[in-house]
């Protein structure tokens, strides 16, 4: 809990992004993910 600016909704939704990402890697979708960074 070093990182007083991430609370538990911060860490959720880091978790569902590097699961989204995974995904996209999985199924190539790489251009999808293109926008979804940017």
């Amino acid at each position: 809990m070093s990182n007083t600016k991430v609370g538990p909704w911060g860490k959720w939704l880091i978790a569902v992004l590097k699961q989204m990402i995974a995904k996209f890697k999985q199924s190539g979708k790489r251009k999808e993910l293109g926008w979804f960074v940017s």
